[in-house]
């Protein structure tokens, strides 16, 4: 069972992807919503760190890490941290962030703000050859309309589409 949060839009955003990404038995061969059973486990600096994202799944051919989060009521920092406990999974291939245009917020996430951030804050990550932990080519985006949040299968197919299920 998942760690549930205490917004139910984020709940059930996370719930339909998590659909997507289980039923995608083609690509994947592991997929984890319960991230606090199955956390993934990187390197940070000396220390071994467990990291939650939403969802994270391993590819059936090279057993590379794809990372799932939903951004809806997360600050910059949790979003940050995000993007840093990613960069630093061992075998990423990709991270997609899902921007949800909360009503209630006078701010809420853009997959164009989304962007700015990932692109700033990844520029900025590097290993020890000076070689970016995770480009911005691999970090993906979808963002689910204010107008389509209190529908599931408008969610399911505007994720489907844009990230490409």
């Amino acid at each position: 069972m998942r760690n549930k949060s205490n917004d139910k839009n984020h709940d059930r955003i996370v719930d339909l992807l998590y659909s997507l990404v289980k039923d995608d038995k083609k690509t994947y061969k592991e997929t984890h919503d319960d991230s606090t059973i199955n956390p993934i486990h990187i390197h940070v600096g000396r220390e071994v760190v467990p990291y939650h994202p939403d969802i994270w799944a391993k590819t059936r051919k090279k057993n590379e890490i794809d990372i799932y989060e939903v951004w809806n009521t997360e600050d910059e920092r949790s979003a940050c941290s995000d993007i840093l406990h990613a960069a630093c999974t061992d075998n990423i291939r990709s991270l997609s962030i899902v921007c949800v245009r909360n009503p209630r917020f006078k701010d809420p996430w853009t997959v164009k703000y989304a962007k700015t951030i990932c692109r700033v804050f990844l520029d900025h990550l590097r290993n020890k050859s000076g070689a970016l932990l995770l480009e911005i080519t691999e970090v993906y985006f979808a963002e689910i309309g204010k107008d389509d949040i209190k529908d599931d299968n408008k969610i399911k197919r505007s994720l489907k589409a844009q990230l490409d299920f």
